[in-house]
């Protein structure tokens, strides 16, 4: 519970040290054409924070990938069979 209540503010820090929180500059990340951005070029730079965070976020998720998967347990095929009602 306590690390939930912690990530919120934490996440929050990073948007605001990113400059995520400033929609022009959001906007020029997504406006690749520059169609929409009153003359502004576009702006890759938010493109290393995208991938510092899933960087981030796949190496969380690499320890998970050892674990059993619950699907493929016999209780867990007999309780799938059994909800679709066969």
């Amino acid at each position: 519970m306590l690390a939930a209540l912690a990530a919120g503010p934490i996440f929050g820090l990073g948007l605001s040290l990113s400059g995520m929180l400033d929609p022009t500059r959001v906007q020029s990340l997504l406006d690749v054409t520059g169609a929409f951005g009153g003359g502004q070029a576009w702006d890759p730079t938010l493109n290393y924070v995208l991938g510092g965070a899933a960087s981030v976020a796949g190496l969380g998720y690499a320890p998970t990938r050892r674990l059993p998967h619950p699907s493929r347990s016999p209780w867990s095929c007999r309780r799938t069979a059994g909800s679709t009602g066969r």
